[in-house]
């Protein structure tokens, strides 16, 4: 491809999060019993690293999902189940704070491996931490980054990654050559009693070897106060979450769609049910 080409072949996904808050901060039996099934969880699923974090790591650092209604809840510690590649960089981890539970993998293949977290170590974890109740669930979160290499010498214009008429990104900007940080963010869908948070965050730079990459963070948040219906009654804990993220996931593949070309879209069959961004 004469332009920007995603990272991995057919594929653009540099990693994934997937992350549930609740209204309420654990009390410490209960916080204590979710660690324990964290803890052999994450022995099943080879994270064999544990590191403890504490409260202004995890309001400063990568682990921490939006707060939605709520605001910024009462610092606690929090725990870190991860694997890690040999040559240092993360490969997965799970976090576990008193009022939170995210995974975050850097190993992403096709939208079912992250279904099988879900099912297998995040619902799990997160059913133990919430009793089970599915009403005490203030956010669910997906957070993708996409990224795009250009090995062309000629200083691409943002049109060859960004599509022309994306209600997103100003016409502008388009026409510049020059690197871009670019950060929009709304609310949809917003009543007193749940919202939809979208951040887009674009960034293109010049890497050493003289190649430019382009990364694209997309944040789907969906948000509930404590008098919002976050789920289907008539469903289980589990399957609530998990009808939720299929949900987030085409949300951000329409997202997707608005923003980067048809030529990239295809780059990834983004809209091919056999495709690995599914």
């Amino acid at each position: 491809m004469n332009g920007y080409s995603p990272i991995s072949g057919r594929h653009a996904v540099d990693q994934a999060v997937v992350g549930i808050r609740f209204h309420r901060q654990a009390d410490d039996t209960i916080f204590r019993a979710a660690v324990e099934l964290a803890q052999g969880l994450a022995k099943e699923y080879n994270l064999p690293g544990r590191v403890q974090l504490d409260p202004i790591a995890l309001t400063f650092g990568k682990q921490v999902i939006s707060h939605g209604f709520a605001g910024e809840a009462m610092l606690s510690p929090g725990l870190v189940f991860q694997r890690v590649q040999p040559s240092g960089a993360m490969a997965e981890e799970l976090t576990l704070e008193r009022g939170a539970v995210t995974y975050r993998t850097h190993s992403y293949l096709r939208w079912k491996d992250v279904m099988h977290l879900l099912e297998g170590i995040v619902c799990p974890v997160a059913s133990a931490l919430s009793s089970g109740n599915a009403e005490g669930v203030s956010v669910i979160e997906l957070r993708c980054i996409d990224k795009f290499t250009s090995e062309s010498s000629a200083r691409l214009k943002l049109n060859r990654l960004i599509r022309r008429d994306s209600p997103f990104v100003p016409s502008i900007f388009l026409e510049k050559q020059e690197m871009l940080h670019f950060h929009t963010g709304w609310f949809e869908n917003e009543t007193d009693e749940s919202r939809v948070l979208i951040n887009l965050n674009i960034d293109v730079v010049d890497n050493p070897d003289g190649n430019r990459t382009a990364t694209i963070l997309q944040v789907i948040s969906k948000q509930y106060s404590e008098n919002g219906a976050a789920f289907n009654p008539n469903l289980g804990f589990d399957e609530n979450i998990i009808t939720n993220f299929n949900v987030l996931h085409a949300e951000d593949k329409h997202l997707l769609k608005n923003l980067i070309t048809d030529e990239l879209q295809g780059a990834i069959n983004l809209f091919d049910s056999g495709a690995a961004d599914q």
